[in-house]
């Protein structure tokens, strides 16, 4: 480790966190332009400071030269200091500081340049109705419009969410828009009540289509065959628009139907991402939240209704008066009926259960015999509370949703 660069500049200047990670961004790309190779170490110094030290192989037509740079930030990363130096190029020290001066100037001036960006997902189920749009910089189409099955359920599909973004490179554009793609995937997973995960490409066992040839191995993925886009198209251009119907409220589809997005998609992501921090963040820790419970918990139904209850926790923190999950339901589900026991076995019997105590309150581990002269109370009885429970937290979301919405619409009359 060495003990002292030549060079130091203070970067503490630099307050606000969201300009000091831009300068990084800015410094690590036009470094990156005369550099092929790097390596590097951190660790902490005696005052606490967390200090990060990276030697890189620069190259220049003047020759070549080996760069040393160290950055010391605090240990929440406020940027204190970059140091440098170039024990055998001059060429090479001066291009840092030039680098350093560009990168400095333009992360404090916020330059940035527009990328089109696509980010794909996979979901199972019906074929999306058609593209959708939420505003004009937003677009969610399936990867294939004319899918030759699009009513069969069991089936994954592909859907793209592209975008326009603003970064500094491609690099940036491709981790900002992913991050966005992200969001967008839990959000819609939780308002169309379906689970929406990242493509894999893991190698499973396929069976052949004609059940008398060996199985095989294969690679999960889709080859995109359609038009490739360098930018934005215009509505309806490449795949039909797709209809609003029906609500965020539970329902059992009709078979052969195709999935569409609720009537009140674009009035909730528009008071959701006009709302104050607090019930954005609860609203997307939420929906998060309700994307993992229809993931994971697809063939564990103890896994799924304990993320849903876990979800609607955290979208509590929304809330002044109904802070906990039980308070919530119960006034924003509007049930017609007593609903304390369900409020207590979703809660108690099953959340606290599982993630206190590792149970699985369903009996997904336990197999018993199927009689058919006997299917079980306790069997029967699980399985029915299961479903009212679901449906419970449906109409608790859906409601709040309404609620959530007539709000933003109200304000937004009298500010007009």
């Amino acid at each position: 480790m060495r003990q002292s660069f030549k060079n130091t500049i203070s970067l503490s200047n630099i307050e606000d966190p969201a300009k000091q990670r831009l300068f990084l961004e800015y410094l690590d790309a036009a470094l990156g332009q005369y550099s092929d190779s790097s390596g590097g170490s951190n660790h902490y110094d005696e005052n606490g400071d967390y200090v990060d030290e990276t030697a890189l192989n620069v190259k220049l037509q003047e020759g070549s030269g080996t760069l040393h740079i160290r950055i010391i930030a605090a240990d929440d990363d406020n940027l204190k200091s970059i140091e440098y130096e170039s024990p055998d190029s001059e060429a090479t020290e001066k291009l840092a500081n030039t680098l350093i001066i560009e990168s400095l100037g333009n992360a404090l001036g916020a330059k940035k340049k527009p990328f089109f960006r696509r980010v794909w997902f996979c979901y199972i189920g019906e074929h999306l109705d058609g593209e959708y749009w939420l505003g004009s910089n937003i677009r969610i189409a399936p990867v294939d419009p004319e899918d030759p099955n699009p009513q069969f359920a069991s089936s994954e599909r592909y859907i793209s969410i592209d975008m326009n973004v603003e970064a500094i490179d491609v690099h940036g554009a491709i981790v900002i828009a992913n991050n966005r793609a992200n969001l967008i995937a839990a959000r819609l997973s939780l308002i169309l009540n379906v689970g929406i995960y990242s493509p894999s490409s893991e190698h499973r066992w396929t069976i052949p289509e004609d059940h008398e040839s060996p199985c095989e191995r294969r690679q999960l993925g889709y080859r995109y065959n359609g038009p490739l886009l360098a930018e934005l198209p215009r509505k309806g251009d490449i795949c039909k628009l797709g209809k609003f119907e029906h609500s965020m409220h539970y329902r059992i589809p009709y078979f052969g139907g195709t999935i569409k997005f609720p009537v009140e998609t674009r009035r909730l992501i528009s008071a959701i991402d006009n709302s104050d921090s607090r019930t954005a963040t609860a609203f997307d820790n939420c929906a998060f939240l309700y994307q993992l419970a229809l993931n994971a918990g697809k063939y564990l139904p103890t896994v799924k209704l304990s993320y849903l209850v876990a979800a609607i926790d955290a979208l509590c923190k929304a809330e002044v008066e109904f802070r906990d999950p039980s308070s919530f339901v119960r006034h924003y589900a509007m049930p017609t009926h007593d609903i304390d026991h369900l409020l207590n076995f979703m809660h108690r019997s099953v959340r606290s259960a599982h993630f206190h105590s590792g149970e699985f309150p369903f009996g997904e581990f336990e197999q018993t015999r199927r009689l058919n002269i006997y299917s079980g109370s306790s069997k029967r009885m699980s399985e029915h509370r299961y479903r009212e429970c679901i449906k419970l937290i449906r109409a608790a979301l859906a409601n709040w949703a309404a609620i959530k919405i007539e709000s933003y619409t109200s304000l937004t009359s009298k500010n007009s």
